[in-house]
């Protein structure tokens, strides 16, 4: 068309014939011949218009492609359809098309990442993936669906789902471009490549109609810099009560889309507390809380990743700690118990737990998981002072095997108890 843009009539390794009018002075196309029936849930065809390079095919006039996503200034797109006697099951979509290399040959590999757009659909047509989040974007509301390369074509797959279909998109790509590359879904240094609008078809789809689709970009020598991608929160999970004053954080990890390295800050803060932990590489962090922390009293905790320019938040969760003491006092005197660690720890099967109390006493020992579900009981009754050992079997107990993991071992009587962590590994 002109050598601004090509047309595909391409079919998808559908049986039936599918005819497309064009004239080559604009952009304008429609399906006038299909009898498309694909009922396996796969696309039979895909007639669309592209700009740039795609599967092999280049365009040549006004081609502003390729363009590394960091250097984008603008990418505005065009796209006028019509569906309004159309029957069957289909979709209309954009497609941008980003790889790691500036230029794409198509015949050796395949995309890095695919960019939807979903303006319209019938039938039952969908996204591919799994929805991740709604989003606002350009005045309308869209549903995120995302699956990782392992899970679909080779190439990570996004897409954007309009929740009120529409007949005109018209819209600087950046914005999409920038919400999928914060999440961590495309790397900052990856190629825009292709730029192409189109309609799926599994059913019929005569009478789908391209009015008109124009697509340009700038590039800027401004480089983007893209904060870490959003991640989330673990353990403690929200509103957890801790069995011990040692707390251990957890969250998992973002990523970020310059390739740089990530550092995170751990932020706790209460009614006599709101400290910053500073300086952590990875995605855990162990905390003594003994003699900082307040017993019986509820927490925010917070975890924020920064590239060293721009930084990305959790939202706050809270935990609270336990509401006894290790030490008190009894008629005057005082009395202890004393849980001793676990040995060996970690341990594969077996393992020998000694604790030890100074007076006679009615005690409890119990294992419990990182959620704070408790999962056996080793030991409850009465014991005098002196020193005991019980054996926690751990491949096997109520007829079910034990995951590996962090447990928490607590020894506790009415009044006092200790905690130790505790590590199975298979």
């Amino acid at each position: 068309m002109g050598g601004e843009y090509i047309i595909m009539n391409n079919v998808w390794g559908a049986k039936t014939k599918q005819c497309v009018k064009f004239y080559e002075d604009s952009t304008y196309f429609r399906v006038i011949y299909s009898e498309h029936n694909n009922t396996g849930g796969t696309p039979a065809a895909y007639p669309a218009i592209f700009k740039g390079c795609h599967w092999g095919s280049c365009t040549g006039k006004n081609n502003p492609l390729s363009i590394q996503i960091k250097k984008i200034k603008e990418a505005p797109i065009t796209w006028i359809i019509d569906t309004r006697y159309v029957d069957g099951t289909w979709n209309a979509a954009f497609d941008g098309w980003f790889d790691k290399d500036e230029i794409w040959s198509g015949s050796d590999k395949k995309y890095d990442a695919e960019l939807m757009i979903w303006i319209d659909y019938g039938g039952g047509a969908g996204p591919s993936g799994t929805k991740v989040t709604s989003v606002d974007i350009a005045d309308h509301k869209w549903d995120l669906y995302f699956a990782r390369r392992e899970n679909w074509a080779g190439w990570n797959y996004i897409a954007y789902k309009t929740v009120n279909p529409i007949d005109t998109l018209d819209i600087d790509l950046l914005d999409f471009i920038r919400d999928a590359t914060s999440r961590g879904y495309m790397y900052s240094d990856w190629y825009f490549v292709a730029a192409e609008v189109g309609f799926e078809i599994w059913i019929d789809g005569k009478g789908l109609t391209t009015n008109r689709f124009s697509f340009d970009a700038e590039e800027t020598n401004i480089i983007i810099n893209y904060a870490p991608s959003p991640f989330s929160l673990k353990f403690p999970v929200y509103g957890m009560t801790l069995p011990s004053m040692n707390v251990y954080f957890s969250w998992t990890e973002a990523i970020d889309p310059d390739r740089d390295s990530v550092e995170y800050i751990l932020n706790i803060s209460g009614s006599n507390i709101d400290t910053m932990m500073t300086g952590i590489n990875g995605t855990e962090y162990s905390f003594d809380g003994s003699g900082i922390l307040e017993y019986n009293t509820t927490y925010h905790w917070r975890v924020l990743a920064t590239d060293g320019i721009d930084t990305t938040y959790t939202k706050f969760s809270l935990f609270k700690t336990p509401s006894l003491s290790f030490i008190r006092l009894q008629n005057g005197n005082s009395y202890e118990i004393k849980l001793i660690q676990n040995f060996p720890n970690p341990f594969n099967k077996k393992t020998y737990i000694k604790f030890e109390v100074s007076i006679k006493t009615n005690i409890e020992l119990e294992i419990f998981d990182i959620t704070g579900k408790r999962v056996k009981n080793l030991f409850s009754g009465e014991v005098f002072p002196g020193e005991y050992i019980v054996i926690w079997d751990g491949s096997n107990f109520r007829g079910e095997t034990v995951e590996s993991g962090l447990y928490f071992c607590m020894l506790k009587n009415i009044e006092l108890r200790e905690i130790k962590k505790i590590l199975y590994l298979k």
